[in-house]
């Protein structure tokens, strides 16, 4: 990588599709750092195999620290203080956020499945049901063998 491009973008709502930004992401090409500004606050957010952003804070309180030896090395550095990003030990950045987004995904499914729990009247199904949320919940705790 030779650069990477910061792109302001003034919002008129707080809200923004993640969609648009990897959209644009994929469209151009190139390493982008995203400064998402409503009023007074702004939000970065960037793409890496998908969108990780800040929170809101005040423009004042905003300041990355750009280290590393090389861009490549730079850009992830930027990638991990965005995302507030904490690296396991022997794992890649990308290795990391497939992890992340890998036990959010079983979060979601363990919500979605103690609501169905909760609506189901069938006692056995009731029960299978919690089974299966008490063995993702498992999973979710345990680090992966490696």
């Amino acid at each position: 990588m030779s650069a990477f491009y910061a792109v302001l973008v003034s919002l008129r709502n707080a809200e923004c599709d993640k969609k648009n930004l990897a959209l644009l992401a994929k469209l151009i090409d190139q390493n982008m750092l995203f400064i998402l500004e409503h009023e007074d606050k702004a939000r970065l957010a960037a793409f890496r195999g998908h969108v990780v952003h800040s929170d809101w804070k005040p423009l004042e309180e905003w300041g990355l620290k750009l280290a590393g030896l090389n861009l490549d090395d730079v850009w992830d550095n930027v990638i991990v203080q965005i995302g507030n990003i904490v690296i396991a030990p022997g794992n890649t950045l990308d290795q990391q956020l497939a992890a992340d987004e890998k036990r959010e995904k079983l979060r979601r499914k363990i919500e979605r499945l103690e609501k169905q729990a909760w609506s189901e009247r069938q006692p056995r199904r009731k029960l299978e049901l919690a089974m299966e949320v008490k063995r993702l919940v498992k999973a979710v705790r345990e680090p992966p063998l490696r």
